[in-house]
């Protein structure tokens, strides 16, 4: 089946539509500094809390394992969010942002359990 992909990020199983309704599941990701806790903030010894202590906490929550719907996951949201915040302005730019998303991808040979030893390795097997 061929679709029109309007979310920049694409896989082979499982699925497209089903990784396109699964998206839904990280609506609570943001691409701004996080602000959930202001309304019930309290003074401790250690300061006001709760509020994040590091940056990152946008993307509290996004997976980060090797299967193919958190993959597609992280893709997304990385791609949606670097286009927002900083736009590629150049060809070069826009390579370094491919790559920088494509390696957050990257399986490496030997990291994947398989099923059998038959089956062989589940890696990455594309380059820049």
């Amino acid at each position: 089946r061929l679709h029109n992909n309007t979310v920049g990020a694409f896989t082979n199983d499982p699925d497209f539509t089903w990784h396109l309704r699964n998206l839904n599941n990280f609506a609570n990701l943001s691409p701004d500094w996080p602000k959930g806790g202001e309304r019930i903030t309290v003074q401790s010894e250690v300061g006001a809390l709760p509020h994040a202590v590091g940056h990152g906490f946008n993307l509290l929550g996004l997976p980060g394992d090797a299967s193919p719907p958190s993959r597609f996951v992280r893709l997304f949201f990385q791609r949606q969010y670097a286009v927002l915040r900083a736009p590629p302005a150049s060809l070069n730019e826009s390579l370094s942002l491919a790559i920088g998303l494509l390696s957050s991808v990257f399986i490496s040979q030997g990291t994947v359990a398989s099923a059998s030893p038959a089956a062989g390795f589940e890696l990455t097997q594309y380059s820049v």
